[in-house]
């Protein structure tokens, strides 16, 4: 069987094979020798004796690229590179890419386009524009093999050195964008290990710790690929909650072995204290004894002379019983209200000429808003005299309030469709505030117009307000657009999107009509689009619509659909087109076939088209043949004939009416069979005279073929009767030896 390659054309008689092409569509295509086309649709094999033939591939070809992996960065999602540029269409038409996958689509031949981490398949499909498609599909994996990032930070009451003098809290915060953190890991000391369970792209967590002493932190995180961020170890955290000693001096004592001494804030007792008994004491430098018997009065500075059974002891006593002197000093001034607008620091100076000053109070610092605020301190000497000072502190750092007022307010959009009057309000609540704005009125369209207004307070702390005016008086504009366009009729025959513009100069448009996608079929419907601007003023558009998509529908008579006539009993084949909608534009028809005595095979076409374009054609098939009254004897008897014979072979037909065909062209072959098998080729016949070729002549209303078999080998034949009326006759034959 002869082959026919994709884009080959040959002549060729009988069957041809299609080879195995690439998956698509492809015509089959050829032309006989009146140079009449017919194509076929599909891969299918056609038999056309002596036609040209040829295929084609009509079908795009698509490709999406080979697949990608990527590596995710630490702090954002992937872009990726998408290339259909090795696509094409073997006609040359442009083609369009539409990509897709689970969660998004783009267009275009190298889009860009953001994925996650982990494997997304990607389909491309691209169309020529003439309703052939094709798909390919794309694998892009975004991998992840960084880390998360893990950091820590501590919160406590600092002391001295790097210690803490509280609990500290632990904040731990992790990072990974890619497949985000699963698990946050810690170790305090030498304990056991804690885990906790995350899953975000960051995430925090925090513990404290409580017990005095020096500990060790060691942190990390994983994130859902597995990978596990570097163990960190901290620096110490130092934690002292033992207050220093109380402080303090010139509280007073008993001097002890007589040889200490202190100071004393008024008259004290003695009492003095040894490891034997005391026999006597002297408070004047020993010009007078005093029998001690037990603890005794002094009141001025005295030197206290005792003795035990062996010999005199002495101890010193220092008093003080003046008060220090305090004077407070403010850092910065005030202004001249008398007010102050930050902090401010309040420092002391002290004095003491007989013991000294034991405590000078410390700088305050006031950070408390309000006024007449009184700090005082207090300094003590080393008796434990005490002096107090007092200042009095105005502070406002709080900047006064002013609220602007847009009359009328806006609508929801933030527009003003009409004028507009900006009014201020002001109030301070401690130093009090200066005049506030007068009122602002604006009458000018546009948008972001800012209005602001000032107000200081009386600590010279200023405020602004500023509001955003927009004005829209206009009415926004709307247009619409049909798609596909009517015909010249007016009329579409498939469904019709309708489209609208909208603009507006001034807010902007709030709404306009989607699209529309009308599917009924019927005349002049109304399909009526909006546009509403951000202040609420609103336009409209109406579009008439007719749309019929049924083709008219064709009735034939006369005739049958696979009928067989006799010459004499064909109908008159006619037909009738009506159509509801759009009406019917043309309509016509056609007889083709058969031959020029009326017999064969016949097609009755009738075509029709209505207003909106619909166009309907419409066959009968039916054949005209003659009325075969069958093969006559000899051949009819069932009985072998002897080689070298002849044999008359005779049939008769008429017209269907019992009229004779006598002008009826009749022609025999022979086919030599074994069985049900034939073999070799077909036999033209031969005859004796007064026949000749293979051709019946018609004798008294019969046609007749005198068969001559000399030539004939024995065996089983198939005698084939053509007629012209494009029927064929068989009966068979024996031929013995």
């Amino acid at each position: 069987m002869p082959a026919l390659a994709a884009g080959e054309s040959k002549t060729i008689t009988g069957t041809f094979a299609v080879p195995v092409m690439t998956n698509g569509t492809y015509y089959v295509g050829g032309y006989a020798d009146t140079y009449n086309w017919i194509e076929e649709s599909n891969e299918t094999n056609n038999a056309l004796a002596g036609n040209q033939i040829g295929i084609g591939l009509v079908t795009p070809i698509a490709n999406a690229g080979p697949d990608q992996t990527i590596e995710c960065p630490i702090t954002t999602e992937v872009s990726v590179a998408l290339d259909g540029s090795h696509s094409y269409d073997p006609n040359g038409d442009p083609l369009t890419y539409t990509w897709s996958w689970g969660g998004g689509t783009a267009s275009g031949v190298k889009p860009m386009i953001t994925l996650p981490s982990g494997r997304t398949t990607i389909t491309l499909t691209v169309n020529d524009g003439n309703g052939h498609t094709a798909s390919d599909a794309v694998v892009v994996t975004v991998g992840d093999t960084i880390p998360p990032v893990t950091s820590a930070s501590l919160i406590g009451v600092l002391g001295e050195d790097g210690w803490y003098k509280s609990d500290v809290t632990v904040i731990l915060q992790a990072a990974d964008a890619c497949s985000h953190v699963k698990e946050v890991h810690y170790i305090v000391d030498n304990g056991e290990e804690t885990v906790v369970t995350a899953d975000s792209k960051s995430f925090s967590t925090n513990f404290v710790v409580s017990q005095e002493g020096e500990h060790t932190v060691t942190y990390w995180s994983v994130d859902n690929t597995g990978n596990g961020g570097t163990r960190i170890t901290t620096q110490p955290i130092n934690k002292h909650y033992t207050p220093p000693p109380p402080g303090g001096r010139g509280t007073g004592g008993s001097p002890g072995d007589g040889s200490s001494s202190a100071y004393y804030p008024s008259c004290v007792y003695v009492t003095l204290q040894v490891t034997e008994g005391v026999s006597q004491y002297s408070t004047d430098n020993g010009a007078t004894w005093q029998p001690y018997t037990g603890a005794f009065a002094i009141c001025d500075t005295t030197t206290v002379l005792y003795d035990n059974v062996e010999a005199p002891k002495t101890i010193t006593i220092n008093i003080d019983k003046t008060p220090p002197t305090i004077t407070a000093i403010i850092y910065p001034p005030p202004n001249e209200n008398g007010w102050y607008n930050t902090d401010v620091i309040v420092t002391f100076a002290c004095t003491d000429d007989a013991s000294g000053v034991a405590i000078c109070p410390d700088p305050i610092t006031v950070t408390t808003e309000g006024a007449g605020q009184t700090v005082s301190g207090t300094a003590y000497d080393f008796a434990g005299n005490s002096a107090t000072t007092s200042v009095i502190i105005n502070i406002d750092k709080t900047l006064p309030t002013i609220t602007a007022t847009v009359t009328p307010q806006p609508d929801a959009n933030g527009w003003n469709s009409t004028d507009v009057t900006v009014s201020f309000t002001c109030s301070d609540n401690l130093s009090a505030f200066t005049p506030c704005p007068s009122p602002v009125t604006v009458t000018t369209e546009g948008a972001g117009q800012v209005i602001t207004g000032t107000v200081t307070d009386q600590a010279g702390n200023i405020a602004t307000a500023s509001v955003t005016v927009n004005i829209d008086k206009s009415a926004p504009t709307i247009s619409a657009s049909i798609n596909p366009v009517p015909n010249e009729a007016g009329w579409n025959n498939t469904d019709v999107t309708v489209s609208f513009d909208c603009a507006d100069s001034g807010a902007g448009i709030a709404a306009c009509t989607s699209p529309v996608t009308v599917t009924m079929e019927g005349q002049d419907q109304i399909i009526t689009g909006r546009a509403i601007d951000k202040v609420g003023k609103t336009a409209e558009v109406p579009v008439t619509l007719n749309i019929d998509k049924t083709p008219p529908v064709i009735t034939i008579s006369g005739v049958e659909d696979g009928a067989v006539y006799t010459p004499c009993n064909v109908p008159v084949p006619s037909y009738s087109v009506t159509d509801s909608s759009s009406r019917v534009s043309s309509q016509n028809s056609t007889l083709t076939g058969g031959n020029a005595n009326g017999t064969g095979a016949f097609i009755y076409t009738v075509t029709a088209s209505d207003n909106a374009g619909n166009i309907i054609t419409r066959s009968v098939y039916y054949k005209v043949e003659y009325s075969f009254g069958g093969f006559e004897a000899p051949v009819t008897l069932l009985k072998p004939f002897k080689q070298g014979s002849t044999v008359p072979v005779k049939l008769t037909i008429a017209d269907g009416c019992e009229n004779s065909i006598s002008t009826a062209i009749v022609t025999l072959t022979l086919q030599l069979y074994s069985g049900e098998t034939p073999v070799g080729d077909p036999i033209d016949a031969t005859s004796n005279v007064p026949d000749s070729g293979n051709l019946f002549r018609y004798t008294d209303g019969h046609y007749i073929y005198n068969l001559s078999t000399g030539n004939l080998q024995s065996g089983s034949y198939v005698v084939s009767v053509t007629l012209d009326d494009g029927s064929t006759k068989t009966i068979t034959l024996q031929i013995k030896p």
